[in-house]
C-alpha cells in the first residue's frame, strides 16, 4: 500500500475559514479523496472528507512534516532569520521545486502579480508560467503577442502592459528599469524575426528603451486640453479619452496619423505569420521612404483601383524589402510601373498585382509574362491594353510563347532584376539558381520545339510558386531548399524530361509509319513509271482541271481511270473534291493528260 499524498488547499475547500492540509491517494479515475488533517489551528474538528479532481490539487503537494505540524493553518506566518554573532556555518536549506527560472518575456508579462504566495503555489506558478511561454513563442499561426489573447487562452486574468520591471544588465552590472511593453515587444518582434508594425519601435537591446515608452515618458505625456498648447512627447498618448474632437485634430499631426492608420494592410500576426527581418533602414532612407507616403490617402477602392486582400498582403509584407515595404498595394503596383528602367517587359496592370503577391503558377502568372520586348513590340501592346486599369476586370494578358531557351533566359534576368530592387534575397536566390541552371541547359541543349519549352515554363512556375508556398505555411527559411531543386537529377525535372521524351518517341513512331506504309494501288509498274517521268513531283495544270467532268459535285479522279489505278478503291478518292465515276465525254485535254501522266486510259 502506498503511502498517502499530501496538499496545501484552499480556504472552503476542506470545510475551512482559511487554508488547510488534506490527504488522499489518488484513485484510478483521476480522482482524489482528500481528507482534512487536523493539524495546526483545526487539530480539533471533526473528521471531513471530499472528492477532488487530482489534476486541481496535484501541484498544492507538499511535505508530510509540513502538514501534520499545522504551520500553513496559522491566521499570519512571518519567518524571521536569525544569525549569531559566533562565527558559523549556516544551512539554509535548498529546495530547486521553490525556484522559478523565468524568461525576461515571461517575467514582463507579470501573469501572477497580485496572487498571494498561498493561493498560486510554486508548482502552479511555474505551470502559468511556461503555459504563457508557449503561447507567446508558438510557431506558424499561434504566436500572441497580447497578453490579453494570453491570459484568455491560459485561464488567467489578463495584465496591463504600463509600468516598468527591473531588468539586471550583466554589460553595466546595474538593475535598469524597463518597460514591459518594450521588453515584450523586441522579443516577440526582435529576437522571433518578426516584421513590427509602423507603431512599435526599440533599439538594439532590450535596454534601449526608446522615448515614449518608458514608464517615466509614459506616464508625464499629456496632451494639453488647449488646443494652441501642445507638448513634446507622444500625443496620442490620451487621445482616447479626450472628448473635444477638435483638440484631437489640432494635437495630432497629418503624418503622425497616416503612420498609423493601416487600413487594409492588416498586420503579419492576423496570419500568425512570423517572417525574417529585414534590413533595417538609416534615417535618410527612413525619411525619405517616409516622403512617398506623405500625402497618400488611404485606399478607400473604386473602379480602376487595386486594393489587396489580407492574404495578399501578408505575403507581400514577408518578402518585400526596404522601402517598399511602406507602401500601399496600390501605390507599390504603381511604382513600380513607374519605372521604366527596370522594366524590359509589358508592365501590365494585372501582371503587376500578381508580382505583388507572387501569385506565380496556379494563380495565373506565369514566368513568360516578363519576356523581353523590343520597342516595336511595346508599342504595339501599349495601344492594346488600359494600363491605368488596376481592377480585377482587367485580367491577365496571354504571354508570348518562347521560341527558344534565350527567351526563356531573357525572361529570368528580366525578373531578377525586378526582384532585385523590390524583394528580399531569399526570393532572388531562387531566381538565380533557375537562371544558372538554364545557363547550363543552354550548353548541350538547343531545342526550339514549343511544346517542350511551354513544360519547362510550366515547371518553372512552379518551382516559384512554392516561395509563396513557403510563405503562407510561415517558413521562409525554406525557399533555400528551392533552389536545390533546379538540378537536372531532381525528381520533378526527371518528370518533365520523361514526358519530353514521351512525346517524341509518340511523334517519331508516328512519322515512321506514314512513311513505312506503300500507298495502295501502286505496283511496280506505277513506280518506276513515276520515278522515271516524275510525275509525281509536278501538279495538274489548271487548264486540265478546268476540263474535268463533275458528278455530284465531285471532279473525276484521272488516276481512278488511267493504267496505274488510284490508291482509294471507294467511290471517294483520297484527295479531296474528287471522285471515282466513269463517263461517257471525256474532253481530248484531259486524255491527253492522262496518257502523258498516267501512262494510258
Amino acid at each position: 500500500m502506498t503511502s498517502p499524498r499530501f496538499f496545501y488547499l484552499k480556504p472552503h475547500t476542506l470545510d475551512t475559514a482559511g487554508f488547510a492540509y488534506g490527504s488522499g491517494q489518488p484513485s484510478d479515475d483521476q480522482d482524489v479523496e482528500a481528507h482534512r488533517v487536523a493539524s495546526g489551528r483545526w487539530s480539533e474538528l471533526n473528521v471531513y472528507s471530499v472528492a477532488l479532481p487530482l489534476a486541481s490539487v496535484s501541484r498544492r503537494e507538499v511535505a508530510r512534516e509540513e502538514a501534520q505540524g499545522g504551520l500553513g493553518t496559522s491566521d499570519s506566518n512571518r519567518c524571521v532569520l536569525h544569525v549569531a554573532s559566533s562565527a558559523g556555518n549556516f544551512d539554509f536549506g535548498y529546495d530547486k521545486e521553490l525556484l522559478q527560472d523565468l524568461a525576461v518575456e515571461t517575467y514582463a508579462m507579470r501573469l501572477c502579480k497580485g496572487h498571494f504566495t498561498l493561493s498560486t503555489m510554486p508548482a502552479e506558478m511555474r505551470a502559468i508560467h511556461e503555459a504563457a511561454y508557449s503561447a507567446f513563442h508558438a510557431r506558424w499561426w499561434g504566436a500572441l503577442r497580447s497578453l490579453e489573447a494570453i491570459g484568455d487562452k491560459i485561464g488567467v486574468a489578463a495584465v496591463e502592459e504600463t509600468g516598468g520591471v527591473p531588468v539586471f544588465d550583466i554589460s553595466s552590472m546595474q538593475v535598469a528599469q524597463v518597460s514591459a511593453k518594450h521588453v515584450l515587444d523586441f522579443v516577440f518582434y526582435h529576437d522571433e524575426n518578426c516584421r513590427p508594425p509602423p507603431s512599435v519601435k526599440f533599439g538594439n537591446s532590450i535596454f534601449d528603451d526608446p522615448a515614449g515608452q518608458a514608464p517615466a515618458a509614459a506616464a508625464t505625456a499629456r496632451v494639453s486640453s488647449n488646443p494652441a498648447v501642445t507638448t513634446g512627447a507622444d500625443p496620442l498618448q490620451d487621445s482616447d479619452d479626450d472628448s473635444d474632437s477638435s483638440v484631437e485634430e489640432a494635437a495630432v499631426p497629418s503624418q503622425t496619423r497616416a503612420s498609423t492608420k493601416r487600413g487594409r494592410e492588416g498586420d503579419l500576426t492576423d496570419f500568425g505569420l512570423q517572417v525574417r527581418a529585414r534590413p533595417r533602414l538609416s534615417d535618410d532612407e527612413a525619411s525619405s521612404a517616409q516622403l512617398l507616403l506623405d500625402g497618400v490617402p488611404g485606399e478607400t477602392g473604386g473602379k480602376g483601383q487595386f486594393r489587396a486582400s489580407r492574404l495578399q498582403n501578408t505575403v507581400h509584407q514577408a518578402i518585400v524589402n526596404g522601402t517598399y515595404s511602406y507602401m500601399s498595394s496600390r501605390l507599390f503596383v504603381e511604382h513600380v510601373q513607374a519605372q521604366i528602367e527596370l522594366l524590359a517587359f509589358l508592365p501590365h496592370p494585372a501582371v503587376l498585382k500578381g508580382f505583388f503577391a507572387w501569385e506565380f503558377g496556379t494563380r495565373g502568372l506565369s514566368l513568360l509574362h516578363f519576356g523581353r520586348i523590343d520597342a516595336t513590340c511595346r508599342r504595339q501592346l501599349l495601344a492594346k491594353y488600359d494600363m491605368c486599369d488596376f481592377s480585377s476586370s482587367n485580367g491577365l494578358p496571354r504571354p508570348v510563347p518562347a521560341k527558344s531557351l534565350d527567351d526563356i533566359l531573357a525572361a529570368l534576368d528580366v525578373l531578377a532584376l525586378l526582384v532585385e530592387e523590390v524583394y528580399q534575397p531569399f526570393v532572388g536566390g531562387v531566381i538565380k539558381a533557375a537562371r544558372k541552371f538554364f545557363l547550363l541547359q543552354k550548353t548541350f541543349r538547343c531545342t526550339t520545339d514549343e511544346e517542350e519549352l511551354a513544360d519547362l515554363v510550366f515547371w518553372i512556375d512552379e518551382r516559384l510558386e512554392k516561395v509563396r508556398t513557403c510563405v503562407v505555411l510561415g517558413s521562409t527559411a525554406r525557399c533555400s531548399t528551392i533552389q536545390d531543386e533546379f538540378n537536372v537529377a531532381h525528381e520533378s525535372f526527371v518528370q518533365v524530361q520523361n514526358i519530353i521524351h514521351e512525346r517524341r518517341l509518340g511523334s517519331l513512331q508516328a512519322s515512321t509509319a506514314t512513311t513505312s506504309l506503300p500507298p495502295r494501288g501502286r505496283n511496280k509498274h506505277e513506280d518506276s513509271f513515276s520515278s522515271r517521268t516524275g510525275a509525281a513531283a509536278e501538279r495538274v495544270p489548271e487548264f486540265v482541271l478546268n476540263a474535268l467532268p463533275i458528278a455530284q459535285g465531285r471532279k473525276l479522279c484521272m488516276r481512278y481511270l488511267s493504267n496505274q489505278g488510284c490508291r482509294s478503291t471507294g467511290p471517294r478518292c483520297t484527295f479531296a473534291g474528287r471522285g471515282h465515276f466513269r463517263t461517257q465525254q471525256l474532253s481530248a485535254t484531259v486524255r491527253k493528260f492522262i496518257e502523258s501522266r498516267y501512262g494510258g486510259l
